[in-house]
């Protein structure tokens, strides 16, 4: 009867299926404990008695307890120090450690305190409390972490959405749980919980260790590129040429129009820049984006999961970042790598195929403090509540589903004024504006990381009379981090700003979608004023200059004619994949240009060394060019994280099939496959 009711309601059948399988559980442990042959028993189980039985229940309770701790306020934080870039965090572990594990210690003594004074009944209901909350909380952990899509800096990019099914599992889990817990204590059997808690501990205890040194290889792999030296980061030549290659991460190209609007007067500073509209990325994020980039066609997310199967995935990586440097330095050209990604799967210590190239990693932080010592503005020291943010990190993992929402708090994970971007009361033209007001230290230090170096590139710069030809590549993460640009698209120290309300109902109604327009608008705006240095200098006629990204973002985009793929993933969404493409050539001059012609991450490469030097992959003897034929072209939802990927492919959630040219921007025609 049940099954033919509810056939069309799979939530609503599985939901009476486990409670009905639950019913049954609870019924046999009760019909075997409290009845004898059908007949009710005389006596229940006596319970433990004072003396061994009472140490036991001690060393358990002691054990659980720690084991608890660990899980919630170590192991759970440290996922994240773990997971991370190391430009994500600049401390070293000890100040997060020290921290948590202070907090950990106060925590197990106060309980300890309260279960040494506490009557033997008190004793084991905390006995038994704390064994079922240790179980269910690494149930939540392990079992269900949650797929909350990206976290920058402690905020979810799209937030939290917790499904229905996903609660009521959880919750049928936890109940199964304190079942088993009820009827391992209902039998006295504490040795073996004990055993089980402390194998627990150790565990907990050893993945800490394991996740700690991951935090501490990642800083390290940073840290050991080679060092910025005290000298300009770009030397232009005014006889011979040269070349940038500007990666701005997760620069939306679709968001140019609008961009134009603001400022028209870059239709003419872009003077001789050609900008390619119609422009994907093969892939959502940068493990994806950034391959092609410096590889070409060959390391595409395609290509790559689908050629030289017996090539492992990290070594094909690692040889993208090789294929320019190798060319232009057989070419017999200076070359710079300015990088902050690559750590993840490039081998610093192999120099095959690199000659005298160098891969640098920009010290941003030195540029943030530089900034602010220029301009007279002092650090704000206040509000850096990262390590009180991992703590409650910890808690939001070890939690109940249905709770995470609750703790998560829309990003302030409840340590902050629910005044947080809301609007500000004292203004009085509250229907004109969307307001904000950032107050978080790790935000809007990481847009001034990013804000700075290009503010200070026209400062980085020198000019030599040397005819040598120069190839720069280099990466900034400024619309990566879109927290605190104003209106008039510059960096706002006391990080309350505001935007039209107009503009805020044009682009889907999507807050952070006006703060990713206004933090690009600003990308350009100081990008622009270097290419004023150039032209001062007399060296922008001899310099090739391409703007790229490595991907978009999941945020509304005028470019798209609709703004989700049928059939796809609810976070599915088409502007993940249109990056920017805009190239200047050596000798070019006019208004910007605006062109039709489908272009990719892929076809940078090429179009860095036309005319230069007959491009090679050293490692397959390929040619790099663009294919003749382009479509069917495929773009991957990937998996950001280096360490889920598989050995030989690049895991992905969707993949997205697109037809013809006329597609590109009609996610409607796109063909969903996984």
């Amino acid at each position: 009867l049940f099954l033919v009711v509810l056939y069309n309601s799979s939530s609503a059948l599985l939901f009476y299926w486990t409670f009905n399988n639950l019913f049954s559980l609870l019924k046999n442990i009760i019909y075997n404990r409290l009845y004898e042959n059908g007949v009710i028993a005389k006596s229940a189980p006596e319970l433990p008695k004072k003396g061994v039985a009472e140490r036991k229940y001690n060393k358990l309770f002691v054990n659980s307890l720690l084991s608890l701790v660990v899980l919630l306020f170590i192991a759970s934080p440290l996922t994240v120090l773990s997971s991370g870039s190391p430009t994500d965090f600049e401390e070293p572990l000890f100040y997060f450690l020290s921290y948590l594990t202070l907090f950990s210690l106060i925590i197990y003594g106060l309980f300890y305190f309260i279960f040494i004074f506490a009557c033997e009944t008190i004793k084991s209901i905390l006995t038994f409390s704390t064994v079922f909350i240790l179980f269910f909380s690494l149930i939540n952990v392990f079992v269900f972490p949650g797929n909350y899509g990206d976290m920058s800096n402690f905020i979810f990019e799209s937030g939290i959405a917790v499904k229905n099914n996903e609660i009521i599992i959880n919750v049928v889990a936890g109940f199964i749980i304190l079942a088993a817990t009820s009827v391992l204590f209902f039998r006295d059997k504490i040795s073996f919980i004990s055993t089980v808690v402390f194998i627990i501990l150790i565990s907990l205890l050893f993945f800490s260790v394991n996740e700690s040194k991951k935090y501490i290889d990642k800083r390290k792999s940073s840290e050991t590129f080679i060092s910025e030296e005290e000298r300009p980061l770009f030397i232009f030549s005014n006889n011979g040429q040269n070349i940038v290659i500007l990666m701005l991460d997760r620069f939306i190209g679709g968001y140019i129009p609008q961009i134009l609007e603001f400022m028209p007067e870059l239709n003419k500073d872009l003077d001789g820049f050609v900008w390619y509209r119609n422009s994907l990325s093969p892939a959502s994020y940068t493990i994806g984006g950034v391959p092609p980039i410096m590889g070409g066609w060959e390391y595409n997310v395609d290509a790559i999961n689908n050629t030289r199967k017996d090539v492992p995935l990290i070594q094909k990586l690692d040889e993208s970042a090789r294929i320019l440097p190798y060319n232009f330095d057989k070419a017999g050209w200076d070359v710079t790598i300015y990088e902050n990604n690559l750590y993840r799967w490039f081998d610093k210590d192999n120099r095959e195929y690199l000659g005298d190239s160098l891969f640098i990693e920009p010290d941003f932080r030195k540029y943030r403090e530089m900034w602010l010592e220029k301009y007279g503005i002092e650090s704000d020291l206040s509000g850096d509540n990262t390590r009180k943010v991992l703590i409650a990190f910890g808690v939001f993992r070890s939690a109940p589903v249905f709770l995470r929402k609750t703790i998560y708090d829309d990003g302030r994970w409840l340590l902050e004024n629910r005044d947080y971007n809301e609007k500000i009361k004292s203004d009085s033209d509250k229907k004109k504006y969307i307001y904000f007001h950032e107050k978080r230290k790790r935000r809007k230090n990481f847009t001034l990381n990013y804000y700075a170096a290009l503010d200070f590139l026209p400062q980085f710069s020198t000019v030599e009379k040397k005819e040598r030809n120069r190839f720069y590549y280099m990466t900034n993460d400024l619309p990566h981090s879109p927290y605190v640009i104003n209106s008039d698209f510059k960096y706002e120290p006391s990080g309350k700003f505001r935007y039209p309300r107009k503009l805020f109902h044009k682009f889907g109604r999507s807050r952070n979608a006006l703060k990713h327009l206004y933090t690009m608008g600003a990308t350009l705006r100081l990008i622009n004023n270097w290419l004023k240095w150039m032209k001062e200098n007399g060296v922008y006629d001899n310099t090739r200059i391409i703007l790229v990204s490595d991907h978009g973002r999941d945020v509304y985009n005028p470019y798209f004619k609709q703004q989700r793929i049928p059939g796809a993933r609810k976070r599915a969404h088409p502007a993940y994949f249109n990056n920017l493409v805009m190239i200047k050539d050596f000798d070019q001059r006019g208004t910007l240009r605006i062109e039709d012609d489908f272009m990719t991450c892929a076809d940078i490469p090429v179009m860095a060394m036309e005319n230069i030097v007959e491009g090679v992959n050293p490692f397959t003897g390929a040619e790099i060019k663009s294919p003749e034929k382009k479509f069917p072209f495929f773009v991957y939802d990937v998996q950001w994280r280096m360490e889920r990927q598989k050995k030989y492919e690049m895991v992905f959630h969707e993949g997205y099939e697109i037809f013809t040219e006329e597609d590109v921007n009609s996610p409607s025609k796109w063909r969903v496959f996984k």
